[in-house]
């Protein structure tokens, strides 16, 4: 990486993400007052955390803090210094909160939100770095950029990213920016493992380099299995090592590769049966026997949970009422789709086919069975609709391309802001 790229990648994301504290600080209320029970169960706490700081900025700190624990993170933050107590909590991120319990050892509730918020800007920040080398490994035999153009490309995705309509999740203590910084760094470990010498656009030959690369390859593998105890929507990784299993056998005839995939992949498959057997040895066995879900074909608490406590189903969302939360994450899906048609269509390029194809997918799901808004937050872990938008800056060509991208640029910008506004009134989206 240039110094100059890496110095405008931390001057802007400085920048953004002080706007962002402050704008958190500033908001004058909450418009939902239910986390406030969750936070007068630690005054004490409160008080030995604010002696630690001098000059009054204790009390600063734990109002931004404060106004962090809202939505989701009313469960995290909980789970950050207590242990699980219903089965409905077994959603949440099960390695990540345990990550902060692990690096908090005080157990003092304020020092692990201070560190949940402080892990989630840091794995933030290692997101873009590690993005700005995935953009040069994934792109370096495309015949649309040259060595120039590549660079300033893979600057551009990066700073997009800072500016991502995910906004406020990406600063607060979510677990979106470490589940990215694991997917991009498997995605970035595959693609350099990857021999693509006969590579070319109608038809590619696609093998595993030899060496310490096979050792590589894996890893990448374990990273994604890492990601989905994260954030279970990393799941959908496994597309992409499923895409590899049919090259490398079907297409290309290698044993020895199709080998590896299935190595890489079946570590994701290997997590989620733990991450499934665990919650059924505990409510599953003995007098907890009798719960509905353990009786079912496959006993996972997961989907139980998500269908019985937020009506996740085929179609369940499409209310009247959730009309405004299919409008929200409507640009998301827009520039998802044009990302697509732009890198199979106008600017083929097949080394992200497998990339596109898990955001499709990603679509999918998120339009017909889940709570819709969260696909713009959830998206991060993907790097197709940076891509796109750096491109049309960097490739574009017509008027159109400047028009889009300077819409785009300005919808994050302007979002971003009115959203961790938003965030810290305690409003919607969530």
């Amino acid at each position: 990486m240039r110094l100059n790229d890496l110095i405008t990648i931390t001057y802007l994301f400085a920048i953004y993400k002080s706007i962002q504290f402050v704008i958190i600080y500033f908001v004058p209320c909450q418009f939902d007052t239910s986390s406030t029970l969750l936070l007068a169960s630690y005054t004490v706490e409160k008080s030995q955390y604010i002696n630690n700081f001098p000059f009054g900025w204790g009390r600063i700190v734990t109002e931004v803090l404060e106004k962090f624990v809202i939505w989701d993170n009313v469960y995290f933050s909980d789970l950050f210094v207590n242990e699980i107590k219903y089965e409905h909590q077994f959603v949440f991120c099960p390695l990540w909160w345990r990550i902060i319990k692990y690096v908090n050892p005080s157990r003092n509730f304020y020092s692990g939100l201070c560190t949940g918020v402080a892990i989630s800007n840091l794995t933030h920040y290692f997101s873009c770095i590690v993005l700005y080398y995935l953009t040069l490994t994934t792109f370096k035999s495309s015949k649309f950029f040259n060595k120039e153009k590549l660079s300033s490309f893979a600057l551009k995705s990066s700073c997009i990213y800072i500016l991502s309509p995910a906004g406020v999740f990406l600063t607060a203590s979510y677990s979106e920016a470490p589940c990215a910084l694991l997917s991009y760094s498997a995605l970035l470990l595959r693609e350099i493992s990857l021999n693509r010498s006969d590579f070319n656009v109608i038809n590619s030959k696609l093998s595993i380099r030899t060496g310490a690369y096979t050792s590589i390859y894996v890893l990448s593998g374990t990273l994604v299995a890492i990601a989905y105890n994260i954030r279970a929507n990393s799941l959908l990784l496994g597309i992409i090592y499923l895409y590899d299993l049919y090259t490398f056998y079907l297409r290309n005839d290698s044993l020895r590769d199709a080998i590896l995939s299935t190595l890489a992949g079946s570590q994701l498959a290997l997590s989620i049966v733990i991450a499934s057997w665990y919650p059924y040895s505990i409510f599953c066995t003995g007098e907890g026997a009798d719960r509905e879900w353990c009786h079912y074909y496959i006993p996972s608490i997961f989907s139980y949970a998500q269908s019985h406590y937020w009506n996740i189903g085929f179609l369940s969302y499409w209310t009247p009422n959730n009309i405004p939360n299919f409008i929200l994450p409507l640009p998301t899906i827009i520039l998802t789709i044009l990302g697509a048609k732009w890198f199979t269509s106008r600017y083929p390029f097949q080394n992200i086919l497998p990339i596109i194809l898990v955001n499709i997918i990603l679509l999918i799901g998120g339009v017909f069975w889940w709570h819709t808004q969260i696909l713009t937050r959830i998206s991060t872990f993907l790097p197709l609709m940076y891509w796109y938008v750096a491109s049309l800056d960097i490739v574009g060509s017509s008027h159109e391309d400047e028009r889009i991208y300077s819409w785009t640029i300005n919808y994050f910008i302007i979002w971003g802001l009115f959203q961790t506004a938003l965030f810290g009134a305690f409003l919607p989206p969530a």
